[in-house]
């Protein structure tokens, strides 16, 4: 139950923090790198719930592509083992932000950002070398 309070604290208080909850290295991605392994521990039907709720920010973040590509990665790696539909969504929505940016920026080779990248930064920031067991 103790998980259950801490893991509604860390999501709604991304609530509090818009239009950018996501900034880099902000309050918001430490938070979400630390639910990973709550959230991979909880029961499905709990985690259902949890990634509803998340998915209540994406209004939050409005049209900022940084905040709703890492917000994509998060829920991706939440439900990648057991929703592995909705994995795929995420993902899908993350590819149409790249090629929105890659769209934007039509001079550069590569995306503008690599949202994947400074997620898996600050897992291993904030997780530490075992953050790699929840990829």
């Amino acid at each position: 139950m103790k998980d259950h309070a801490v893991i509604l604290r860390h999501i709604d208080a991304r609530f509090e923090e818009e239009p950018h909850p996501f900034r880099h290295a902000s309050a918001g991605m430490q938070a979400f790198s630390q639910l990973l392994p709550l959230l991979r521990h909880s029961v499905p039907w709990r985690l259902s719930g949890y990634v509803e709720r998340i998915e209540e920010l994406f209004p939050v973040v409005g049209n900022c592509p940084a905040c709703k590509g890492k917000l994509c990665v998060y829920l991706d790696l939440y439900c990648k083992y057991e929703f592995p539909e909705k994995s795929r969504q995420y993902q899908a929505m993350l590819e149409a932000i790249l090629a929105q940016d890659a769209a934007e920026f039509p001079g550069l080779r590569a995306p503008v950002r690599d949202y994947r990248k400074e997620v898996h930064l600050l897992l291993e920031r904030y997780l530490g070398e075992g953050y790699r067991d929840y990829l």
